[in-house]
């Protein structure tokens, strides 16, 4: 699963400064990765009880899937979890992009806004949506690409 925050105006800031403002521009964004990187990274608190399954074909599944592990999951010691927060990482991608990442299979029933189950909305569990929601308003976008042109243009 990976998290995309499309920026737009990248492109005409490229031509206006010139081929020269790609490292700049690629720091920028590998900045702002990292911002969205640390809001899907977080864990929420104590799971929410009892345990809201989206349909009974869901929990059916859930059970059928701990084959000859405790019923009961543990976030801190279960042998399925993955853990899920620190595996999200940020990269590079492509020439000036970059991406706010997990391999973590069952990262999209946890984290994604179009698969989230209910219990883990209920736990508080942030969405994509909503990690990109708080990194845009928290000014973090622009103040990290105006720094980054500025330090380009040495007027920082």
């Amino acid at each position: 699963m990976s998290v995309t925050l499309r920026i737009e105006g990248l492109d005409q800031l490229r031509r206006k400064l010139g081929r020269g403002v790609e490292p700049a521009i690629s720091a920028a964004t590998l900045a702002i990765a990292e911002e969205v990187r640390s809001e899907m990274g977080r864990y929420p608190g104590p799971s929410h009880s009892p345990v809201l399954w989206k349909s009974q074909k869901q929990k059916a599944a859930y059970f059928a899937s701990r084959k000859g592990l405790p019923l009961k999951y543990s976030r801190q010691s279960d042998p399925m979890s993955q853990r899920l927060g620190p595996s999200w990482f940020s990269a590079k991608h492509g020439s000036i992009g970059a991406k706010a990442a997990t391999r973590v299979s069952y990262a999209p029933w946890v984290q994604s806004k179009e698969r989230q189950s209910p219990q883990h909305a209920a736990t508080g569990w942030r969405t994509d949506e909503q990690a990109i929601k708080r990194v845009v308003e928290s000014g973090a976008v622009q103040r990290i690409l105006k720094q980054a042109v500025r330090r380009h243009l040495g007027t920082e």
